[in-house]
């Protein structure tokens, strides 16, 4: 029952239509078909009772919940009254004045009042205009079954008394048998199949209050009573009122306000953007048949225009230049400026990181995506030439660059396990492509890669094609480019479940607290090209008389520990801004107590140079919690459900558990669909995971249980612009914490 309501809850929040919600009356013909003479206990006795009729009311809720445009599921709760008469007709010695003993016919009546408590769930169809196809079962709790039985004389109708056989006398009277009690034997539950029809009327002007007339007949299944045949079926004439609170068609906009701001800045070759932050602020606009929900996007960007000239030549001295006179010094300038979680900039003088023992198993997406219409591997999974350019070991312990190497692991794993095989399916996307061969062309593609990178034979790729059915049966159905874009893909299975484990890293360190959050490096950098004299100074490059600025041709900054290289890059700018973050990489390669050196050098054409570099002390806590996080392998479309792989992951990963661990479970969502429904579809993946763990670990201590749907990125996710970045957000995360030995 509360997987039904859960049900339509979830279906409901996406529908055009809102809930019904009405109350019913119906006026019942019933009938009944027996196979029974008498009531067990009492004496009522007959050759056999086959059939009845009555007539009763009925009346109860009713709630309806649309699930589109022409489907309707629907629940009645309600009192029903099954009532009517068992006759059957006996001939029988009468007694008739100035007569006497003559032949007459009598009638065994059974007067049952049977009341029962009514659920009813249905589904209702709009076949068209305003009528309605209903079909349901009904599910009644008997709460009223007493009767009264009597035998009455009905031929000659209006004289006559019963003859005595015994006696051989007249009883003087043309009723006998008169009984009333409880029926005996009476069922608990009584079933029932209904099927009608009915007709929407709009009752106003904002059509919230509907009316339906209704014609139903119901086919009773079981029998009221546990020892005899005796079953109810009804015609039912009704009505069913409707309220409908207004529903609004709800459309989302986004509007984007970027304002950009214009600084004039000296020594700049070009004039460029810096892009700032971007501030999101949700509001709702109401109408009158719509609810507006807009998401402003604002932005303020800096536009860095030229001021001074990069080439300044103040020399009063215009002789030509020797080629020795030229690029004798390179001007560099560092700056490391330390910004607090407000953005506030602050001194930088000592890095202080507190990082946390963990290691990680994140899901292996079997699944590789392409672009509408192509059969080409995209660009963006790491494509090699050879199968010794890849060494899983190397790569950054992350979900989605797993993700990018996919065909990489496993042609490694297929490499290793020589009686490992996979099969192949290529799919498309009905809704913008047609051709069944592109989804062959697809699989093949991957069957090649594997072939010719890691030598793969042939004969262990089966390609699975059906060019009339090449869709994938878990459809992703949202009408959008992200929704078509998920099912342009192909799917790997193997013979070897290990081949498509998930991937798991060595342990790192991963920093928890960053003090400061945000170092941000700016770059001065700028040629020497003439010895001749000054007229003034010149900022913000070391005063030195008779020099003369250009931009140079190149520079490098390194952050180095030791000989350790944490962090490179390069450019051209004369002035440039790095922003600079710890990755878990570096928090585990840094070592507390060395300083870290941030070298900055710059070089001119001729391959002269110079270097200004900055040291600052860092210090590294390490926590005392030890922690083990597992990715669950991700969940189908609007899915919960626990399947054997998800569960194998699980037991093998909590295998470790001991009573001072704690767990943590957080489910995560994409964001197609509606946010609220994701929410709650996330909240039910991390309680079936806390079910099934609990199932296997009685024992296990829960700190946190809880779905957050795509409030958060799932772990390793940055963005939802890719399809597999979207299927690896449908996953469930798993985090036990225990104190480090």
């Amino acid at each position: 029952m509360k997987l039904t309501l859960l049900f339509i809850f979830l279906l409901n929040l996406n529908a055009k239509e809102p809930i019904y919600y009405g109350v019913y009356s119906n006026f019942n013909f019933n009938s009944y078909t027996a196979e029974f003479d008498q009531l067990e206990g009492f004496n009522n006795c007959c050759p056999v009772f086959r059939e009845g009729s009555g007539r009763g009311l009925s009346f109860g809720l009713n709630l309806r919940f649309p699930a589109d445009k022409t489907s309707q599921f629907g629940l009645k709760l309600g009192l029903n009254n099954l009532s009517g008469q068992l006759r059957r007709t006996e001939q029988v010695f009468v007694n008739l004045p100035n007569i006497g003993k003559t032949s007459g016919e009598f009638t065994h009546y059974i007067d049952a009042k049977v009341k029962t408590i009514t659920f009813e769930p249905y589904y209702s169809y709009n076949v068209f205009s305003n009528i309605f196809l209903n079909a349901g079962m009904q599910f009644s709790s008997i709460i009223t079954s007493t009767f009264n039985s009597v035998e009455k004389i009905t031929k000659p109708t209006n004289t006559g008394t019963f003859w005595d056989e015994e006696l051989d006398e007249s009883t003087n009277s043309r009723s006998r048998n008169q009984q009333s009690g409880e029926i005996p034997n009476i069922s608990a539950i009584d079933l029932g199949l209904t099927f009608g029809i009915s007709y929407q009327l709009q009752m106003n002007k904002d059509n919230t209050v509907r009316l339906h007339p209704e014609l139903s007949y119901r086919q009773g299944l079981t029998n009221i009573i546990t020892d005899n045949t005796w079953r109810v079926n009804n015609l039912n004439i009704g009505v069913s009122l409707f309220y409908t609170p207004k529903r609004y068609d709800k459309i989302e906009i986004e509007e984007y306000q970027i304002d950009t701001i214009r600084i004039e800045k000296d020594y700049i070759a070009n004039s460029y953007v810096s892009v700032g932050r971007v501030n999101k602020d949700v509001v709702e606009k109401k109408t009158e048949n719509e609810i507006q929900v807009i998401t402003q996007f604002q932005r303020v960007d800096t536009l860095y225009i030229q001021g001074k000239e990069p080439i300044i030549d103040y020399a009063k001295d215009t002789k030509e230049k020797t080629e020795t006179q030229k690029f004798n010094y390179v001007a560099v300038k560092l700056d490391m400026v330390a910004y607090d979680e407000a953005g506030k900039e602050q001194k930088l003088d000592k890095i202080k990181l507190e990082v946390e023992l963990t290691r990680e198993i994140y899901p292996l997406l079997p699944i590789i995506f392409f672009e509408e219409n192509s059969k080409n591997l995209p660009e963006r999974y790491n494509q090699i030439s050879s199968n010794m350019g890849f060494e899983l070991n190397d790569l950054e312990p992350n979900p989605i660059v797993y993700n990018r190497n996919t065909l990489n692991i496993i042609g490694q794993r297929m490499s290793e396990n020589k009686g490992a095989n996979i099969s192949i399916s290529g799919f498309i996307d009905p809704t913008t492509e047609q051709d069944c061969n592109l989804a062959y062309q697809r699989a093949k593609s991957i069957k090649d890669y594997l072939v010719n990178i890691f030598k793969i034979n042939e004969n262990r790729i089966e390609i699975i094609y059906n060019s009339n059915d090449c869709v994938p049966k878990d459809l992703t159905r949202t009408q959008s480019p992200e929704g078509y874009a998920e099912n342009r893909r192909v799917e790997i299975n193997s013979n070897m479940p290990e081949l498509l484990f998930a991937v798991t890293n060595t342990k790192y360190e991963e920093p928890k607290t960053i003090k400061p959050p945000n170092i941000l490096f700016k770059i001065y950098a700028d040629n020497v090209i003439s010895n001749k004299e000054f007229e003034q100074n010149f900022e913000p490059y070391p005063k030195k008389s008779n020099l003369k600025y250009e931009m140079l041709h190149f520079w490098s900054l390194n952050v180095n520990q030791k000989n350790n290289n944490l962090f490179r890059t390069e450019g051209h700018s004369q002035y440039s801004e790095i922003p600079f973050e710890f990755s878990r990489k570096n928090a585990t390669e840094l070592q507390s107590g060395v300083n870290l050196e941030v070298e900055l050098k710059g070089i001119d054409d001729l391959g002269f140079g110079n270097q200004d570099v900055k040291s600052i002390l860092v210090s590294k806590d390490t926590l005392l919690v030890e922690v083990e996080k597992l990715t669950l392998t991700v969940f189908k479309v609007s899915q919960a459900t626990l399947d054997t792989r998800i569960k194998n992951e699980i037991k093998k990963f909590i295998s470790t558990l001991d009573e001072n661990s704690e767990i943590e479970i957080t489910g995560y969502s994409d964001k197609l669909g509606n946010e609220i429904a994701n929410k709650n579809l996330s909240a039910v993946r991390a309680e079936e995971v806390k079910k099934y763990i609990s199932s296997i670990a009685p024992r296990a201590k829960f700190t946190k249980v809880v779905g957050i749907g795509s409030e958060e990125f799932a772990p390793g996710i940055k963005s939802y612009e890719t399809p597999e970045e979207r299927f690896i957000s449908r996953t469930v995360e798993i985090s036990i914490k225990k104190k480090r030995k």
